[in-house]
């Protein structure tokens, strides 16, 4: 047994330090019909498993962690294909998620993104939350074969380089551009060539020499970007804009999932030679965040280039069915760009406004040419930069905005940095000239000031000022998969006291902690005493949080990810844990504070029910299960394999449709 034992790890071993393989090869171990006695065998052995399962021995060794047992031909063939079925769901995750109405109607629709880790492609679905299915493999409509269908001839992409906008077609590319599009060895016709390949001709793909990167779709894969929904409005139809690995910006017809048109920023436009080539990846792209708003008669979308580019833009998309190249606004890019504070950002825009300019909000990333971390504020119409504020750091990650008198416009910024430090930002209208980032204050320092990336949300405090929750943890930077450093979850109550305002440190915060495993994770109850300013909670070792946390009725609601201890691995564990706003204690006395969910969990969506209504789901109970709306809201989780419905409420509460 230690020698099959060893065998079989050094196997997932060499095949993890294989760059080429992208991560290990699991072994799934099945026994068929064990002979009696294998098991006393073995049990007085100290490596002997918990389980009672010798196999698993083996099994864990192997990635997998459990063996599957079968005595007959049908237990055995259930056990391949829930192996099968475990190998699908590693190569395919989901991303985002997006609605189109924040209050439950018959015609709502969520759209989901996912991607495909094997061959680095993507989709994005559009599923019916009532009276119709949820089931992924029976959407509305999917992205991905809708773009199939249009071909690559009929497809609107456009694109900018300096102050060229144009066209994303052989014949109306500029020559500057196409040169970027080939090296220096390969002739122009190459170049165009390549054109013809990204707009989706797959006729020049293959594994020859000469030939371009074999797709096995056209939509790249979607990983970070959230789908944006922009309700129709007269002749203009409802929209789904997301980003995606394929270096384009995508809009798509809410209703039929049909592409009326892609973007291209120009700082995307070099990368298409790795692209193309045989050695990608899956390396990062496109994959930011955007955002929108409405101004008179005009509608504006922009978006940050994530950690694929530096890269921010804007667009008018008042009329997106039939968008031109004069609809894109302004491209910032580069290291040159804002005098080098913009860095690879995957900042969630917060429009707002300052003296009457529309602006958008922006942290400038991470690796900026200017080495420092920057809050810019930047002219939703020109791209120029109204205002920043800069310290010394490794840059800001995304802002959460305090909007306290609800005009729309935020009052108060919230943001951290890589270095772990958390801000505060008062946003000053006032001023005669250009507004300005009145008052600053250093907040916070996380633990052992571990990077605080996403962005920090906050509701008031019953006592007095706000409660703000935030966490430190990253995958962005090189080596940050295989980190074990403990990350925390922070509630704080920032008091808004005057004066000087010290920065409040983690010696002030109740510590609660997570006992437990698997589905049965669950917080301590440490009461918060009057002289602490709030609470946090550590995760597990090399658990961290990536997405924005959400808080409803006095609960806090995160994802939170550990990934597989490989930097070549693509697995890992997601859980979803809700907690006490301001004690960050479990909300209920039966339930686990904190279940797993499969990939990375995303910022979750809440959909209200109206008062009084009753809904009737489709997949799986109708049409004898109605859900009754007393003070409810359904809570959508993307996952791995499914899309999770929750009914929250009383506690007298059912799933609906799952």
């Amino acid at each position: 047994m230690q020698q099959a034992r060893a065998a079989v790890k050094d196997f997932y071993d060499k095949t993890a330090a294989e760059s080429k393989l992208k991560g290990a090869v699991k072994t799934y171990i099945v026994g068929f019909a064990l002979p009696p006695g294998v098991k006393q065998m073995f049990e007085n052995e100290s490596w002997f498993p918990a389980s009672g399962n010798v196999l698993d021995y083996l099994a864990a060794a192997g990635g997998t962690g459990q063996a599957y047992s079968a005595t007959d031909e049908a237990q055995l063939l259930a056990s391949l294909e829930s192996i099968f079925q475990n190998i699908i769901r590693d190569s395919i995750s989901s991303s985002g998620l997006s609605s189109t109405s924040t209050e439950l109607r018959t015609d709502t629709k969520i759209f989901q993104s996912e991607m495909n880790t094997i061959n680095w492609s993507g989709d994005l679905l559009a599923l019916n939350l009532v009276g119709g299915s949820r089931d992924r493999n029976a959407p509305v409509w999917r992205a991905a074969s809708k773009l199939s269908q249009l071909g690559h001839a009929n497809r609107k992409i456009f694109s900018n380089y300096g102050t060229d906008k144009f066209a994303f077609t052989r014949a109306s590319t500029p020559t500057a551009v196409k040169n970027l599009l080939k090296t220096s060895s390969e002739a122009l016709s190459v170049a165009e060539n390549r054109i013809d390949y990204i707009r989706g001709n797959q006729s020049n793909e293959g594994t020859t020499a000469g030939k371009f990167r074999p797709r096995a779709g056209l939509l790249g894969h979607i990983v970070n970007s959230t789908p944006l929904f922009v309700a129709g409005e007269g002749a203009r139809p409802p929209m789904l804009y997301i980003m995606a690995n394929d270096g384009m910006l995508h809009a798509f017809n809410a209703n039929t999932g049909v592409e009326l048109f892609a973007y291209i920023p120009g700082a995307v436009l070099p990368r298409f030679i790795k692209y193309s080539s045989d050695s990608y990846a899956g390396e990062f792209m496109l994959d930011g965040q955007l955002a929108y708003k409405k101004i008179g008669n005009k509608l504006y979308l922009t978006g940050t280039g994530g950690t694929g580019v530096k890269s921010v833009f804007a667009l008018d998309i008042s009329n997106p069915t039939n968008f031109q190249a004069t609809d894109i606004l302004w491209e910032q890019a580069g290291d040159a760009a804002y005098n080098g504070l913009l860095g690879r950002t995957g900042s969630q825009p917060i429009l707002a406004e300052l003296n009457t300019q529309p602006v958008l909000l922006i942290g400038n990333g991470y690796n900026s040419q200017a080495a420092k971390s920057a809050l810019l504020a930047i002219n939703l119409l020109t791209g120029a930069l109204q205002q920043s504020f800069e310290v010394t750091g490794s840059g800001f990650g995304s802002p959460g905005a305090l909007d306290l008198d609800r005009n729309s416009n935020p009052d108060f910024i919230y943001i951290g940095d890589f270095n772990g430090k958390l801000w505060r930002f008062a946003l000053d209208t006032s001023l005669a000239s250009s507004g300005n980032f009145s008052a600053s204050r250093h907040v916070f320092t996380s633990d052992n000031n571990r990077p605080l990336v996403v962005a920090p949300v906050a509701a008031s405090h019953p006592d007095g000022g706000v409660m703000v929750i935030f966490g430190s943890g990253e995958l962005l930077t090189n080596g940050s998969r295989i980190s074990t450093a403990a990350e925390f979850v922070y509630g704080i109550r920032d008091k808004f006291d005057g004066g000087s305002e010290p920065t409040i440190n983690s010696n002030q915060l109740v510590l609660q902690t997570l006992s437990g495993s698997g589905s049965q994770r669950n917080t301590s109850r440490n009461p918060i005493t009057a002289d602490k300013a709030g609470w946090r909670l550590q995760l597990p070792g090399g658990e961290r949080l990536l997405a924005n946390a959400v808080i409803r009725r006095q609960k806090v609601l995160f994802g939170s990810y550990k990934p597989d201890n490989t930097d070549c691995s693509g697995g890992g564990q997601g859980y979803m844990t809700e907690l006490a706003l301001y004690s960050g204690t479990p909300v209920s006395l039966i339930e686990p504070a904190s279940k797993p969910v499969a990939g990375i969990p995303r910022t979750p969506i809440f959909i209200e029910i109206p008062p009084g209504g009753v809904v009737t789901t489709t997949p799986g109970c109708s049409p004898n299960c109605p859900v009754l709306a007393d003070d409810k809201e359904i809570t959508l989780i993307g996952e791995q394999d499914e899309l999770r419905t929750v009914v929250k409420g009383r506690q007298s509460w059912r799933e609906i449709g799952r």
